[in-house]
């Protein structure tokens, strides 16, 4: 089958890429269209083909505009797909109403996400951006009464069957086996290091805040990176930070860099309220509750490092999307014959 994957956002993506490969696997022609910045090729990507670059939706006034609407529609009309795997609530819109073959894949429980970035702006554009914040609530309702859903944790599953919501399934952000095939974990490490792009913004995201964190630790950053060659530097380091401050946003959080640091065999510090919904059970993850300890909490780490070996054989065993084929290639089998 030809799969589309559609996101505003755009690539790079690490999801969609995984899921993309996933399609491969599974004898699919996985396809692309959204936003596709200069500086990648198609081959350094998954995709059969990158159908369309599409803009970003950066104004609502965009979203209210015809000829965006038109654009993407075109977009997905020219990919001719079998199978739309939509990426988020902004591409998800523009479908809504069709009787195209769609499966939505809720990355970050967008109406909850939308909240926090919206307490994080100024009045202004709180104003400008109003409606759009209450648009995403009825958009997701009539999303969880047509399409099925695949959501990134089992909190975001747990919210839309809470609204409803009867077919829904869990693909966690954890790495394929063949990803981490190999990775050696050695023997030698120190230092503290957090992957992620967030240091090259102009500012944090609301829920990925780092503010004063420089000024009381210091650690490594990562970013950049092809995927492989970032795993084989995580093993360098002791400990990976999750060190975002605390919002009640993180309850809904499970992020890619959890199960790459202990599949690299590191210890993991991450907030309170993320370990506490999302975390418990495993090994070697610590949670923090502000800056007023995070340095106590690496400091025990240091003093009194959990078992490497067990680190990764957990995640060796717990945390690998493999066995998600099968579900994914049921979900697109149902719709396209629904």
């Amino acid at each position: 089958m030809r799969i589309l994957h559609i996101s505003h956002t755009g690539l790079p993506d690490r999801r969609i890429e995984r899921i993309a490969n996933m399609d491969r696997g599974l004898g699919h022609r996985p396809l692309f269209a959204g936003h596709f910045p200069d500086g990648i090729r198609i081959g350094d990507t998954p995709f059969a083909d990158i159908d369309r670059c599409l803009p970003k939706i950066r104004a609502m006034s965009m979203l209210k505009g015809r000829g965006i609407k038109r654009e993407w529609l075109a977009a997905v009309e020219y990919a001719d797909p079998d199978i739309i795997h939509v990426h988020d609530i902004i591409a998800a819109q523009f479908l809504i109403g069709t009787d195209l073959p769609v499966v939505y894949d809720d990355h970050e429980c967008w109406s909850q996400y939308f909240l926090v970035m919206n307490r994080s702006m100024g009045m202004m554009r709180r104003i400008l951006r109003s409606p759009l914040y209450l648009m995403i609530p009825r958009w997701e309702d009539k999303i969880r009464q047509t399409w099925p859903i695949i959501t990134s944790n089992a909190r975001i599953a747990e919210y839309h069957r809470d609204r409803g919501c009867e077919d829904i399934s869990i693909l966690f952000n954890y790495p394929l086996s063949d990803e981490v095939e190999g990775l050696d974990i050695g023997t030698v490490r120190s230092g503290l290091v957090y992957s992620g792009n967030d240091f090259n913004m102009k500012r944090f995201a609301r829920h990925r805040d780092m503010t004063g964190l420089t000024d009381i630790l210091y650690f490594d950053v990562l970013s950049g990176l092809p995927y492989r060659n970032m795993l084989r530097i995580l093993t360098r380091y002791e400990i990976g930070l999750i060190p975002w401050l605390p919002v009640p946003f993180h309850e809904y959080c499970h992020p890619n860099r959890i199960a790459e640091y202990l599949h690299a065999g590191l210890a993991v510090v991450a907030p309170r309220l993320m370990y506490d919904v999302q975390l418990k059970g495993f090994p070697a993850v610590y949670p923090f509750t502000d800056y007023s300890d995070i340095i106590s909490v690496a400091a025990g780490i240091i003093n009194d490092p959990p078992d490497r070996d067990t680190i990764v054989r957990f995640a060796r065993e717990h945390l690998i999307v493999d066995g998600f084929r099968d579900t994914l290639n049921e979900i697109y089998t149902r719709v396209v014959s629904s």
